[in-house]
């Protein structure tokens, strides 16, 4: 990874945009999380992402003009509760229903797709944004292994991947005096079965995954992507800053990678 310069910058977050995690609860958190909404992502190279009611994406075009015959990817907006979760963590983040769908024209979807995922941390709502990478799988297709003509294996499953950028430095919160975010760590159906990527089954499947994250120490995350890289101080708030901090003391640290 090549060498990072890191610019801060302080913001302090509208009280009804943001409200504060509370500084004096223990290092533990408790609430909920779910997927609020979902678009195509920024870092997307191409594709056709339409949504609707901000929690149904449907992917790439179809053979017949029915979006309801390609590709679809929904949030199915329920809260998933954690309790005493701690940093570095695995909790459930949020639950997404999928469609493989038949008449899904290849090389028409998006390559990424992006998550809001809103959490509720110890008794206040903090947003983060984290993508997903898409493959379309192609039709369904017959493929037999010349090594093992007596099997037959039929192919066209969608998958859905982590990206090389597992959190986005966009949403850094201050939590007990630790620059804190959330991390993607993997999808699945259960805790026990967590991979880096989910594949859905061939043409005319549906069904669900679980989507996995963790709370992190931002600036450990980053010495450990590159040693190299020396936290830099964040700038001590004016007399001013300091009286809003009381009716709105979530600080969000936007970091832009040069």
């Amino acid at each position: 990874m090549s060498k990072l310069s890191v610019l801060s910058t302080t913001l302090i977050v509208p009280a009804l945009t943001l409200l504060s995690v509370n500084a004096t609860q223990a290092a533990t958190v408790s609430g909920s999380s779910f997927v609020s909404s979902l678009y195509i992502s920024p870092e997307n190279t191409g594709g056709t992402f339409e949504r609707e009611n901000y929690r149904t994406g449907f992917l790439g075009q179809t053979t017949t003009g029915d979006r309801n015959d390609g590709d679809i990817y929904q949030s199915n907006g329920i809260q998933n509760s954690f309790q005493d979760v701690g940093l570095n963590e695995t909790f459930l983040l949020g639950t997404i229903n999928y469609t493989n769908g038949e008449a899904t024209i290849e090389g028409t979807t998006p390559d990424t797709i992006r998550n809001v995922i809103v959490t509720r941390l110890n008794g206040s709502y903090i947003q983060f944004q984290l993508d997903l990478n898409v493959q379309d799988g192609g039709p369904a297709r017959l493929f037999i292994d010349p090594a093992n003509p007596d099997v037959a294996q039929v192919l066209g499953s969608d998958t859905y991947s982590l990206t090389d950028n597992t959190v986005n430095p966009d949403f850094v919160y201050n939590f007990n005096g630790i620059d804190t975010t959330l991390q993607l760590v993997g999808l699945g159906r259960s805790f026990d079965n967590i991979n880096e990527s989910f594949e859905t089954g061939t043409p005319g499947s549906s069904g669900s995954f679980n989507i996995y994250g963790q709370l992190i120490d931002y600036d450990q995350f980053l010495a450990a992507q590159n040693p190299e890289v020396t936290a830099i101080a964040v700038p001590t708030p004016s007399a001013a800053a300091l009286g809003l901090l009381a009716l709105a003391p979530v600080f969000l640290r936007r970091k832009q990678l040069g």
